[in-house]
């Protein structure tokens, strides 16, 4: 997981996380300590090994510290295509949402 601890803020780019997420969103990221571990259900922030930046929700870990993920809209790159996750590469569990155009705070959906 990332060194940083400290709290990030990302725009949402594309739709695959819809309706939790829409494209024009901005999310603040909290950091994973050791106080809290990656747990099924969390929408995370990720890069991938090609270096795309993506938010997805964790659907379950699949050994040695790799997820499967999966967004939440219809139109979302399934996990079989993305592989398995290291949770190395997490940079951070979505936690507030501010929404486009409005811009007001809200608490993501489980």
């Amino acid at each position: 997981m990332p060194s940083s601890l400290a709290w990030r803020v990302q725009r949402v780019a594309g739709d695959s996380m819809t309706p939790a997420l829409a494209a024009g969103d901005y999310v603040v990221l909290r950091p994973y300590t050791g106080r809290r571990a990656p747990r099924a259900g969390d929408v995370v922030s990720f890069r991938t090994a090609h270096g795309r930046q993506m938010i997805k929700r964790l659907q379950a870990e699949v050994g040695d510290g790799r997820w499967s993920v999966a967004g939440d809209g219809v139109r979302s790159m399934p996990s079989i295509d993305l592989g398995a996750i290291p949770s190395s590469a997490f940079q951070g569990r979505v936690v507030w949402r501010i929404k486009a155009p409005s811009q007001r705070a809200a608490r993501i959906p489980k």
